[in-house]
């Protein structure tokens, strides 16, 4: 003789529409060990359960100290990935979530070939080759981050307009740089010597071979002014040489009415176009490398 019995549900205290944390949550530190804001710039993992019916809790870029992760109190940290929901019982799921604080900008050093410009000019004089000094230098590495919200959870970015978040801080305690989508971060390019032709610089010949104000001719040729000048970029040497890394980025434009009180308080330059890495959730690291004048 066989007996029927009614299907058991687990019982619910609650119907846990909000994330519920289960259990401690645990630290953990994305950035290299030797990067001087390692440990604050922080993430952290916890466990949650919550009714089926409510998962995803919220959407990227959500605050941990939101509403929708009841229990939770870090202001500084926002949404950036959930593990895939297991069955709980009662109707419920848990799942994993990260949490991330957004880095404040900060530098890295690597050695890197570089070309640098010559100098056009008689033997024995002040010229150089294109290329000299040769060999592997020392590089500056700045990495600035930005949140993609284009679903304004913590700012109120529109296409083609970076902007800042409304509240929250990054690791540094600066309000963090956002963007409606990652093309519209901003590029940082690599600095250019154009020669000036007919009285004006010739954006479109890009050159390696920085020449005086006025220009120079040797023998049959004929070298343009450049942008910068030889004077100029001789003074960045100077000014490298003597103040490193705590000199000035050049700008773009001649020392007079540059903003940068004249070239003797320039010393460094971009070597190349900046770069995106992805680095948790919606936070992009963008990477840019300067150089010192040589």
């Amino acid at each position: 003789m066989s007996t029927s019995q009614t299907a058991s549900v687990l019982y619910r205290a609650s119907s846990n529409t909000a994330a519920v944390a289960a259990g401690q949550s645990l630290r953990v530190f994305p950035l290299p060990g030797d990067c001087p804001i390692q440990f604050a710039a922080y993430g952290f993992e916890q466990a949650f359960e919550q009714a089926a019916g409510s998962f995803p809790p919220a959407p990227k870029n959500t605050p941990s100290n939101s509403g929708a992760f009841a229990g939770l109190l870090d202001a500084s940290a926002i949404l950036t990935n959930l593990s895939a929901p297991s069955f709980a019982g009662g109707f419920n799921v848990k799942f994993s979530a990260r949490f991330n604080v957004v880095p404040a900008s900060w530098d890295d050093f690597k050695m890197m070939a570089f070309t640098y410009p010559g100098f056009p000019g008689a033997i024995g004089g002040s010229s150089r080759d294109v290329g000299f000094p040769p060999g592997n230098f020392l590089v500056r590495i700045r990495y600035d981050y930005f949140v993609v919200d284009p679903a304004n959870i913590i700012s109120t970015v529109i296409a083609g307009t970076p902007g800042t978040a409304t509240s929250l801080l990054d690791s540094g305690g600066s309000a963090v740089n956002c963007v409606y989508q990652k093309a519209d971060i901003p590029t940082v390019r690599k600095s250019l010597f154009f020669p000036k032709v007919s009285g004006s610089y010739d954006l479109s010949l890009p050159t390696l071979s920085l020449v005086v104000a006025g220009g120079v001719t040797l023998g049959s040729l004929t070298y343009f002014e450049t942008l910068p000048t030889v004077t100029e970029y001789k003074a960045w040497i100077t000014r490298a040489t003597a103040a490193g890394w705590a000199s000035l980025i050049w700008n773009g434009t001649h020392g007079s009415g540059s903003g940068q009180s004249g070239d003797a308080n320039v010393g460094q330059y971009v070597a190349e176009d900046s770069s995106l890495a992805d680095y948790a959730g919606n936070i992009v690291a963008r990477a840019t490398l300067y150089v010192l004048a040589r």
